[in-house]
Order: structure tokens, then C-alpha cells, then sequence
């Protein structure tokens, strides 16, 4: 389990006079701009010019560059494949350092975008970097409509910053013509800026960010929960309208909001959250423009996952591990309950579909919570292992305050379904087709089969000419890539079997027979998933949902002048003005900023 990132405690509570709001808009970095492309002219054999797009500040060896450059004892290394290089070029300078025609030169392609500045950034550890060289703009025509020219550079760290901003940019190219050193080729760890604007004071009239445990009914708190942010910016000069901005206004640009006291004499901001632009309003009759975010679990919806593949006794935890990262999360990008690796499924499988809907099945299999922390970093939570909030929240701090006990909102019998799976000894046909492939061509298929199967077999005819290159079968679906060896046009008919998946389910029922007496029967249904697969394990869950749906259980709703430093999964403790105190887990923040800050929390008494 990876450790959860820790968010600066800063002690709002303790009269702070004035709060502090920023909005970070991060419009093209490597993140959301997916259509980042690069492109340059021959490369050295070593060379790996996709890295200088990825924000890297110096190579990671002392390369050895056998040019005459590099001197004995002073530590150099040999190049190798998988090292931090970005893009050494093939052609190699003269004994003046200057490169003949064609000169080499670096591509990045990207979404339309203005240039503000731009950042070339070489070798500092062997202090190599180009002396004459041109910074060239190109639209989406390929037109060229911005150069600067340099001359007698002597740095390898350069910023060039354009004196009049070129717009609508799609396409930026780093010419060479002379080197700082004789016979060396042209190196460029990193040709890239975001493009990122902060907002402040004036620049915000308010924003107000969501956040919450679970999206659950009834207050019970397992399932996936997407976080909200509204926010509103001045449209200073018309930007996103008129000026350099207005391309840009797209979905997904990454929005950062912060609230900041000052301490010492400097402001101090906490994050609130990593959202992404969902929707743009920015209406001619007003000067503030409003941008609706989304946090980045909602954009699992669209992403297709094509299934776990079906084995016995795996664990929740390579579930949901298998799950993200088809999804292309990032290690550093989720954390994942180590109590996961504890639930184990005796026949685990997952059908095709979306990535949010495979991450749903497996949370209310668990009853685990997956949400968004305040550092954009995605938790999968079992709610067992709680942190301690550092301060109390008392009357003197607090707006509004609600206690509620379930005196007609609760449960007392809870329906839990559980599934047998079965493996049939019966072969069945799931698909059947043709697919035609091009002389010497490659070709893949996504094949969509009409049951459910293990044991997956494929056959086809012709099997002379043709290679079987990768072979990736699930438990609804599979993907096949073909390649035809000869110089002739072939058909192939396939045909894909497996022993057939069979499901059994059942309903049991976890009751408390006094309650039921007393008050009559108030059900709940557990959300069924095939992956809770014995009546053990359901009737874990009946009792885990009976405890927390119990008559009584209390929640606190309260509204406060607010801490950032509050976290989901938090115990806090709250007194009202009669004194009366209650341990609570909190499952809902919603913070409003508007020159000042409120907040909204809610949580179940423990």
C-alpha cells in the first residue's frame, strides 16, 4: 500500500482574520495535452526524443559521448537504452561546432495554443547546448507565423519569451545550426512549457468545491464518488473570449483550487483538489467567466476496460490494480487498502465494459469507497484504518449545527445476494467470422463473443501464410492480432470456443428480529455483485450495512468558518453550545469561498 500524501494542517480555526483564495488553471502540460506529438530529424541510435516533452531537468548519466569532449576520471558513463537522454540527433557538428544543412531539428505538435514562452533545456552535466539556432511557430495549416532567431547563446538552460505572442500554435520546431562543441551531435533533454495562469484577489469572484465519500443512498458509505468544483474568473480583457485563452477553453484542463492564510508575513495555501474542466460558460453580458470541473475518476466512465480475465482465488486488490492500470493511472496516481488483498474471490472475473462501472463492481463486492483525495491522488478505501483530525471544532467556530439520530430513516433487514459460478464441462461457440488481411499487413480485432467462457480456444483457417502475433482473451471479449506472411490477400475464418461460465444467485437475509417486532421490517438492498460468490462473505456484509443502518446511528451536519486540513476518513471531534460532544468520521466536505470561507461537513458518529 502506498502511503497516502499528507496535506499541511494549517490552524483556521485559531481566529484567522482573513482567508486567502487561488485558482490554478493548467490549460497544456503533458497531462492533458494527449495530443502531444514529436517529431524530428534523424536520431541517434540511443536517442529518445519523446522524453523532452516530459518535464525533465537534467539527463540522468554523465554521458561518455566518444567525440573527444569527454576526459578520463571525470566520472562520464556509457549510454545505454533506458536512461533519461531526451533526443540526441544523428548528424554531428564540425570541427567549429557548426552543423551543415539540412541542420537538425526538433518537432512538438500539440492542441492550438498561444506561445508565451518556451523552454529549451540540454545537457548541463556535460554543458553542451546549441549557440545559433531558430525557434520556429507553425498554425494548424503549417504555416509559419512566428521565428526568433539566436545568436551566441551560452547556456544550456534557455527561456525565450516572445515579444509579440504568437496564437493558435500548433507546432514548434527547434532548429540547430552551431553547437558550443566540435564534433558533437545536437542534444535536447527537455523543448516544452505548460501553458498555466493563476487567479487571485479580484481575478476570482467565488468558487466552491465538493467533496464526498460515497454517492450511496441511505448515507452508507462503499461505492465510487466523482468530486465537484465550480468556480468563477474574471474575464480579464475578454481572454476567454476574444484573446489568447479562447482556444482552450476545452474540456479536461486541469483546474487547481487553493484556499491560504497568512503566516509570517506570506501566504500559505492548502489544496483543495485535481479537477478537470467539464463544462465552460462565458457569457458576452457578464465579466466572469464560469468553468463546472469534475475530479479525474468521472473520466473512468469513458474509458472502455476489456475484462479480468477469469481466475480462482484472486484478490480484490489485483482487481482493482488490473483495473486502473489499463486505465493508464500511474503508480503514484492511487493508493489501494492493503486489506483488499484480503478479499478473495473464489472465480474472479470481470466483463467488458467501462473502467468506472469494473471499479463499481468491485467496491460494493468489498464495500470499500473509492474517491479523490485532496491531492488529486485516487483512494480505495476498506474505512478501517483511520487518521485523527488535529483540532476540535466547538460552538465557538461553528454556523449551523445538526445532530441526527435514524428514527424512521433505517434498516433492520438487509438483503445480500450472493453468486455461484460454475464452470461447465460443455465447449460452447462464442464467435465465428471472417477477417480479411492485406498482403505482408498486420491486423487486429476486437472480437465481441455471445456468452461467457474460460478456457478460451481459437481456431482458424488457412493456417499456412498466416502468424498468430498476440492473443488476449477474456471472459466476454477478446482482442487477436494477425499477420499474413505471404504476398497474396487473405481470408481468415475464425472461430473461438471455451468452456461456458454459468451463474447461480442466491438472496439471504440478515435481520434484527427485535427491531423488526418493535417497528416492523425497513429493508435495505445491498448493491449485488457477482464477485461476492459465498454465503460467508455475504453475510460479512449484512452485518457490516445492519451495524451502520442500525436505529439511532447518528449524523452531524455542520457548517464552520472552515479547515482545508479536514480530510474524508477523518475522526473529528465536535461539541455543540450545550457541550455535548461526538466522535465523527466525516464523508462530506463542500467548501464556498467568496472573499471568506465556509464550509460544510457532514459524517456519521462513530
Amino acid at each position: 500500500m502506498h502511503a497516502k500524501k499528507e496535506v499541511i494542517s494549517i490552524e483556521y480555526l485559531d481566529g484567522v482574520r482573513r482567508v486567502y483564495g487561488k485558482v490554478k488553471i493548467i490549460y497544456a502540460d503533458k497531462d492533458v495535452s494527449k495530443e502531444l506529438k514529436v517529431e524530428s530529424s534523424t536520431e541517434s541510435e540511443l536517442s529518445n526524443k519523446n522524453q523532452v516533452v516530459l518535464g525533465y531537468i537534467e539527463p540522468s548519466i554523465k554521458a561518455c559521448t566518444m567525440d573527444g569532449n569527454a576526459t578520463v576520471g571525470g566520472k562520464f558513463q556509457m549510454r545505454d537504452t533506458g536512461q533519461i537522454c531526451g533526443f540526441w540527433s544523428d548528424s554531428q557538428s564540425d570541427n567549429n561546432g557548426m552543423f551543415l544543412e539540412p541542420y537538425p531539428y526538433l518537432d512538438v505538435s500539440f492542441i492550438a495554443r498561444p506561445i508565451i514562452e518556451w523552454l529549451v533545456n540540454c545537457d548541463s552535466k556535460i554543458n553542451q547546448y546549441p549557440v545559433d539556432f531558430d525557434i520556429i511557430c507553425f498554425d494548424v495549416k503549417n504555416m509559419e507565423i512566428a521565428r526568433q532567431s539566436f545568436k551566441d547563446n551560452n547556456k544550456p538552460f534557455i527561456d525565450i519569451k516572445f515579444v509579440v505572442v504568437p496564437i493558435g500554435v500548433t507546432r514548434i520546431r527547434i532548429e540547430i545550426h552551431k553547437w558550443n562543441k566540435p564534433n558533437c551531435k545536437a542534444k535536447i533533454l527537455s523543448f516544452y512549457t505548460l501553458l498555466e495562469e493563476e487567479y487571485l484577489g479580484t481575478d476570482i469572484r467565488e468558487f466552491e468545491v465538493l467533496q464526498e465519500l460515497s454517492e450511496q443512498t441511505d448515507n452508507v458509505t462503499y461505492g465510487i464518488s466523482s468530486d465537484t468544483a465550480t468556480i468563477s474568473i474574471y474575464n480579464r480583457e475578454r481572454k476567454f473570449d476574444r484573446g489568447y485563452l479562447k482556444e482552450l477553453v476545452l474540456l479536461d484542463r486541469k483546474v487547481i483550487p487553493y484556499i491560504g492564510i497568512d503566516k509570517n508575513n506570506s501566504i500559505e495555501y492548502t489544496q483543495l483538489g485535481e479537477f478537470y474542466s467539464d463544462e465552460w460558460k462565458v457569457p458576452q453580458d457578464d465579466i466572469f467567466a464560469k468553468v463546472v470541473c469534475v475530479d479525474k475518476l468521472m473520466r473512468l466512465q469513458d474509458v472502455l476496460y476489456y475484462g479480468f480475465a477469469l481466475k480462482e482465488n484472486a484478490n480484490l486488490y489485483e482487481m482493482i490494480h488490473d483495473v486502473l492500470s489499463k486505465a493508464e493511472y500511474k503508480s503514484s496516481q492511487f493508493v489501494i487498502d492493503d486489506m483488499a488483498k484480503e478479499m478473495i474471490v473464489e472465480n474472479a472475473y470481470l466483463t467488458k465494459g467501462s473502467s468506472w462501472d469494473a471499479l463499481q463492481e468491485i467496491t460494493s463486492a468489498g464495500l470499500l469507497a473509492a474517491y479523490i483525495d485532496k491531492q488529486g491522488v485516487l483512494q480505495v478505501s476498506a474505512g478501517k484504518n483511520r487518521e485523527k483530525y488535529a483540532n476540535k471544532i466547538t460552538s465557538k467556530h461553528i454556523i449551523k449545527y445538526n445532530k441526527s439520530d435514524k428514527m424512521t430513516e433505517f434498516a433492520n433487514k438487509i438483503n445480500v445476494s450472493y453468486s455461484s459460478i460454475l464452470i461447465d464441462d460443455t465447449i460452447i461457440k462464442v464467435y465465428e467470422g471472417g477477417i480479411f488481411i492485406e498482403p505482408l499487413g498486420e491486423t487486429t480485432s476486437m472480437l465481441d463473443y455471445n456468452g461467457l467462457i474460460t478456457n478460451v480456444s481459437v481456431d482458424y483457417i488457412p493456417v499456412d501464410g498466416l502468424e498468430l502475433i498476440t492473443h488476449n482473451a477474456y471472459v466476454n471479449c477478446g482482442e487477436i492480432t494477425f499477420k499474413n506472411t505471404t504476398d497474396k490477400m487473405i481470408y481468415l475464418l475464425l472461430t473461438v470456443k471455451g468452456n461456458a461460465i454459468k451463474m447461480n444467485t442466491q438472496t439471504i437475509n440478515l435481520c434484527d428480529n427485535e427491531s423488526i417486532e418493535r417497528f416492523g421490517v425497513k429493508s435495505y438492498n445491498h448493491t449485488s455483485s457477482y464477485l461476492v460468490q459465498n454465503y460467508d462473505t455475504a453475510v460479512e456484509i449484512g452485518n457490516n450495512l445492519l451495524e451502520r443502518l442500525s436505529m439511532r446511528s447518528g449524523r452531524i451536519d455542520i457548517e464552520f468558518r472552515g479547515d482545508p486540513s479536514l480530510l474524508l476518513e477523518q475522526e473529528f471531534e465536535c461539541s455543540n453550545r450545550f457541550g455535548d460532544t461526538n466522535n465523527t468520521l466525516c464523508e462530506y466536505n463542500r467548501y464556498v469561498f467568496d472573499g471568506g470561507l465556509t464550509q460544510q461537513t457532514k459524517g456519521r458518529i462513530i
